[in-house]
């Protein structure tokens, strides 16, 4: 059965790197939107938490997650985020219904 995998990650900048965090999400988003597999990513911020960022993505399947994953830059980029918040980011995975 063929179902997409949606991918719901939450940041929390350091209040010192809520500029710096939005700026390097922002040209993520870019870079993933391209990924083959990639159907959506949007990037969103709380209306209530000024500092806390989400990515909203959409896959094709889980293979396609898992090669965008694989990518170097990927690695390099969590390497990047987990300098400029202030806890482990929140990542979640579902399925559609």
């Amino acid at each position: 059965m063929f179902m997409r995998l949606h991918v719901v990650a939450s940041f929390l900048a350091r209040p010192d790197s809520t500029d710096a965090l939005r700026q390097l999400l922002v040209e993520i988003v870019k870079s993933v939107r391209s990924d083959p597999g990639c159907l959506r990513c949007n990037l969103v911020s709380s209306l209530e938490t000024p500092n806390e960022y989400t990515f909203i993505e959409e896959w094709i399947d889980r293979a396609a997650l898992d090669s965008h994953l694989a990518e170097p830059e990927v690695e390099a980029d969590i390497v990047k985020i987990l300098a400029l918040v202030s806890a482990p980011p929140d990542v979640r995975l579902y399925t559609t219904c």
